[in-house]
């Protein structure tokens, strides 16, 4: 990972959960708040968060849950981790199935509020050096490409078809610089 501190918006209504939980993650995350979903949109727009831990219900039953599409309109990539008293796995369900990267149950421990954003965290920096491996090796691969339409070239192709179906192991010859690995 980046040596850039990551930043989570903890968005609750309630001020002594934004206490608490900046305390919590005060020594390896900036934290920032938002007491409502319009706050959390407003601070989306005006600078890169990694992590937003959302509260399922602030002034009205689920008004969390609502807000999270929004939050993922401003900034598709960034994770949200839902965070709620209700321990029902249907609204559990709901939050991952409307975006969120994970669902925490408010009195679990300081610890496991850890233990989850570091985890999501993680998928993030796995995903996006995922996503640079294919896009680098996308790039080689349209880079060495055989190049033709000669009807040797065509015969070479369909015989490289043919033998990339079989489990035979095949030495392939040539001088250096004819394009081996090409065919390889």
């Amino acid at each position: 990972m980046t040596d850039r501190r990551k930043k989570i918006l903890v968005v609750d209504d309630d001020k002594s959960i934004h206490l608490a939980t900046k305390y919590v993650l005060r020594d390896a995350y900036d934290c920032l708040s938002a007491y409502d979903g319009d706050e959390a949109r407003a601070v989306l727009r005006s600078q890169p968060v990694d992590v937003v831990l959302l509260d399922i219900h602030m002034r009205h039953e689920g008004e969390g849950l609502a807000y999270l599409p929004r939050l993922k309109e401003i900034d598709p990539d960034v994770d949200v981790i839902v965070v709620s008293a209700n321990t029902e796995i249907d609204l559990a369900t709901r939050a991952i199935h409307a975006g969120a990267s994970a669902y925490l149950i408010k009195e679990n421990s300081a610890e496991q509020l850890l233990i989850t954003i570091e985890t999501v965290l993680s998928r993030r920096e796995m995903l996006r050096e995922n996503r640079h491996y294919v896009r680098d090796r996308t790039r080689v691969l349209e880079k060495n490409r055989i190049i033709g339409s000669s009807p040797a070239v065509r015969q070479l192709m369909q015989d490289i078809e043919k033998v990339r179906r079989s489990r035979a192991n095949v030495i392939i010859l040539g001088e250096t610089g004819c394009g081996k690995e090409l065919v390889a």
